[in-house]
């Protein structure tokens, strides 16, 4: 394969990883992204935890430390292979 070859492939592969919305981790699995606003400081942003930890896990805003945060809707898309 040429460098070139391998400099697309990792594009691709990052392009299909950020269409899927989640961060990959080792072992090949994937943990989604949960979009969040700060309701002291109003900053929004995002943080990738596995679904098993969503329940548990106390999030924080990383500008002012509150853990007074909602969890933001996010639109999604995706694509089968069927027609609607």
């Amino acid at each position: 394969m040429t460098r070139e070859g391998t400099v697309f492939n990792f594009f691709a592969w990052d392009q299909f990883r950020n269409l899927l919305g989640g961060r990959h981790q080792p072992g090949g699995s994937f943990m989604p992204q949960y979009d969040y606003r700060c309701k002291k400081c109003k900053k929004e942003f995002s943080v990738f935890m596995a679904i098993s930890e969503k329940d548990s896990r106390r999030v924080q805003c990383p500008k002012c430390k509150g853990k007074s945060v909602e969890q933001l809707i996010a639109p999604f898309m995706t694509k089968t292979s069927r027609k609607s």
